[in-house]
């Protein structure tokens, strides 16, 4: 029950293009190592390289991390790994990456010889392969090189703001702008040197709202950079490899970001009508959804107010579009609803179902709860295929197979994260009558020509759907160019959110 698992490394990632956008103008072939740190303790690290090939005359720019997550007790290992090629002039070729969050999920793109035209997509994971043709991406952008090489000069050139729209395999094929803000020229220590180095603020289209200051040498390479995700500093730090791949030391984030509201709530499991005030004690509060059992109102930048009415869900405006049902019903690699397995587990489920839409998905919610039967934090972000077949994870699990069986019944479904109310996490000091970050499905169900999304939620209770404590910060389709994407929204609001319970008009 707790959305660090995603959350940090699609933090980091949305900090990486920077770091890699902004680096060493004019040189075509590097390899350097990064510390990563989280609230100055060592998580891991990151290695950045840059390669020409003459044969084939195009340039390679990679990227791996690798960081471990504590949480719960548990020790979580996850990993991200990206490879863009182009031409010397900056023409797109190729980009692959890979997401182990608990299982390997590699996209790759490969670019047609005339730009404008499709791109090839391939996906796979947990044996399966997807391919499927993409548009090209919208407007000009430029490729990792090619963005070294404008950071470069303009940073030569004394610009005060650099802004570059980089093609970043973590964000598929929307292209990141990237904008820093010289703050000073000054001295920078980089490993045990002391060189020439410009200090700035970036900030990324990848993480709106987050802003990170980093310390780059005269070229652009970046020595070090540091966010505040939250409540938790993140940082990069330039080193040698054999200090990068020193043994790490996650501080606990599971209890830390637990959020104790003002007032305690009694039977929060049955609970269908509710009233929240919900602020920031640092920062502005992000528009929360107004859709289903939840309305939002805002108060002011800082604050809102969040309603629940379970038994009376808000419908559309207007019914789905053929394109977002397709979106809805979509086998992903993360939600693969065409796979085998989810397929008989969604038949099994809805055999001897109510044949409403809304009965069928509540007996597939009831199916997955009973079929993951070891409720485990030490998965990272299984895909539905992988939960499937081990039976085994938290609510990410129970979320991404919930969607996926859900879709596998023809029921448009999609993930949400959130927070939920629990009396008792763990037994220690603070986990106790705290909200917890979660994540759960959705289902669009059609009732008398009237369209409403139903929370439905397989991991807290066997008995009901959901509850009014459930808060809903944001929505995912889980498709294959998403999930990164919709988790870093939330990245913000870890470690300054406030919860006030108020009564029921």
């Amino acid at each position: 029950m707790n959305r660090w698992t995603l959350i940090v490394p699609a933090a980091l990632a949305a900090c990486l293009p920077a770091a890699a956008a902004l680096a060493e103008g004019g040189r075509e072939a590097f390899e350097r190592w990064y510390v990563v740190e989280m609230q100055g303790r060592r998580v891991g690290w990151m290695r950045e390289a840059q390669n020409a090939s003459e044969p084939r005359g195009t340039i390679t720019t990679s990227a791996e991390l690798r960081i471990t997550i504590a949480r719960g007790g548990d020790r979580v290992a996850l990993s991200l790994a990206t490879e863009s090629v182009e031409t010397r002039d900056g023409r797109p070729v190729s980009m692959r990456s890979e997401q182990d969050f608990g299982g390997l999920i590699t996209t790759t793109w490969v670019f047609p010889a005339e730009p404008g035209g499709p791109v090839r997509q391939t996906v796979t994971g947990s044996g399966r392969t997807t391919d499927s043709e993409q548009p090209w991406p919208a407007g000009e952008f430029l490729m990792p090189a090619a963005a070294r090489r404008r950071i470069g000069e303009r940073l030569a050139a004394g610009d005060p703001v650099i802004e570059t729209r980089t093609l970043d395999p973590l964000s598929g094929l929307a292209p990141v702008t990237t904008t820093a803000t010289v703050i000073r020229r000054a001295p920078a220590e980089a490993l045990g040197r002391t060189v020439p180095g410009v200090e700035w603020r970036t900030t990324t289209s990848a993480l709106p709202g987050a802003e990170s200051t980093e310390f780059v040498d005269e070229r652009g390479m970046t020595i070090r950079s540091t966010m505040q995700l939250g409540g938790v500093a993140l940082t990069i730090t330039l080193a040698d490899e054999a200090l990068a791949k020193a043994p790490a030391d996650p501080p606990e984030l599971l209890v830390s970001t637990l959020v104790k509201p003002d007032g305690h709530i009694t039977n929060p499991r049955t609970l269908v009508h509710a009233r929240f005030r919900l602020s920031m004690t640092e920062g502005d509060l992000p528009d929360l959804p107004s859709e289903g059992m939840q309305i939002f109102k805002r108060q002011s930048p800082r604050a809102g107010e969040v309603i629940i009415d379970m038994p009376r869900p808000r419908p559309l405006e207007a019914p789905p579009t053929p394109e977002q049902r397709a979106r809805w019903l979509a086998a992903t690699a993360a939600a693969d609803a065409k796979d085998p397995e989810i397929l008989a587990l969604a038949q099994r489920a809805t055999k001897d179902a109510d044949a409403d839409p809304l009965g069928r998905a509540r007996a597939v919610r009831r199916a997955v709860f009973d079929h993951l039967s070891r409720k485990s934090l030490s998965v990272g972000f299984a895909s539905a295929s992988e939960a499937v077949r081990t039976r085994e994870g938290d609510c990410t699990e129970h979320a991404v197979l919930l969607v996926a069986a859900l879709r596998a019944a023809g029921i448009p479904a999609r993930a949400v994260s959130g927070l939920v109310y629990v009396e008792r996490f763990g037994d220690g000091p603070g986990q106790t009558n705290v909200f917890g970050y979660h994540m759960w499905a959705q289902a669009l169900i059609e009732d008398r020509g009237k369209w409403t999304w139903r929370d439905l939620d397989a991991a807290l209770d066997r008995a009901r759907d959901a509850d009014a404590t459930h808060l809903a910060l944001g929505y995912s389709s889980l498709a294959d160019d998403e999930i990164l994407n919709s988790m870093v929204t939330l990245a913000t609001v870890i470690g300054r959110l406030k919860i006030d319970v108020l009564p029921i008009d």
